[in-house]
């Protein structure tokens, strides 16, 4: 069976959304390591005597950026997604530059039409640009 064929409108929905996601990943793991890094706690009126805490505070910083479930997740995107950009073809990295890296949303049909491409042909190579992005993810 060819891989094409198990990417539901689901899934290549999903993996869209991925790419969309992944314009803003460096700035979003940025701004969790600073929410871990600082995080809001109301101001404490006393203030005497020593703190119990982890004298190592790098230590115990790593280990929450390692054991927290975004930046997990973020991290995992961006390396996905990295990893599958360096898999496409010229063509097929011009199609993902216009289409997630402009500052003018395009969609498909809108990309197919700068390329000269039509509807069918736009979203089968769609499909396979996707697809190597469902590869690298593991969803096929």
């Amino acid at each position: 069976m060819n891989s094409l064929e198990q990417l539901s409108k689901t899934k290549l929905a999903i993996l869209d959304d991925k790419f969309i996601e992944y314009q803003s990943v460096d700035r979003d793991i940025s701004r969790r390591k600073f929410e871990l890094t600082y995080p809001w706690t109301p101001s404490v009126e006393h203030v005497g005597g020593r703190s119990a805490g982890i004298t190592k505070p790098q230590e115990r910083l790593y280990e929450m950026f390692d054991s927290d479930i975004r930046l997990t997740y973020l991290y995992r995107l961006k390396a996905e997604c990295e990893r599958a950009i360096e898999r496409f073809d010229d063509e097929q990295l011009e199609i993902y530059q216009l289409r997630y890296t402009t500052d003018n949303y395009h969609g498909w049909d809108e990309v197919g039409d700068l390329l000269h491409y039509g509807h069918t042909t736009i979203y089968r190579k769609r499909y396979a640009l996707l697809n190597i992005l469902a590869k690298e993810s593991g969803l096929i």
